[in-house]
């Protein structure tokens, strides 16, 4: 290897095979067309914008805002998520958190568990979820109830 090797090996890859960083938000710039396709580039990294991906996230953020505001009415708490804090919903005594799953994703157990139990003499079933402690780790430890249950117990908007 002579010098002029080791020189162009230190000096880092042609400019040719770099390829520019993606940004963290896009610029898009005009509408192309070409065969009787468009594209949008960005004007900082020439990514092309996927029309139908950027319209299933905006679609689904107000399907899932949609689902936390229809929530937090339901349980009779004030919607504060929007704000940007980790809470979504509080009143006077409670702050909560919704998390819309996909039916696929939902813990359709704990609902099972919750219907074996009898309501007898106006009792309520609550189901608790327990973690095992390990060594030097605390075991947690989560009550599940029913949406209805709840709403009977501490009010709502219905």
């Amino acid at each position: 290897m002579t010098d002029l090797d080791d020189a162009a090996l230190w000096a880092g890859a042609a400019p040719a095979l770099v390829t520019p960083k993606r940004c963290r938000r896009h610029e898009w710039g005009a509408t192309y067309q070409n065969d009787g396709r468009e594209w949008t580039p960005c004007l900082r990294c020439d990514h092309v914008r996927n029309d139908a991906a950027s319209r299933r996230g905006r679609t689904n953020r107000q399907r899932g805002n949609a689902i936390e505001r229809e929530w937090a009415k339901r349980l009779g708490l004030r919607r504060v998520g929007h704000h940007g804090g980790p809470e979504d919903a509080t009143n006077g005594l409670f702050v909560g958190q919704a998390k819309s799953l996909a039916s696929g994703r939902f813990p359709g157990w704990m609902t099972d568990e919750l219907a074996k139990l009898p309501r007898t003499e106006g009792r309520i079933p609550i189901l608790g979820v327990l973690e095992a402690p390990g060594p030097g780790k605390r075991g947690r430890r989560i009550v599940v109830i029913d949406e209805a249950d709840w709403i009977a117990l501490h009010g709502g908007t219905e």
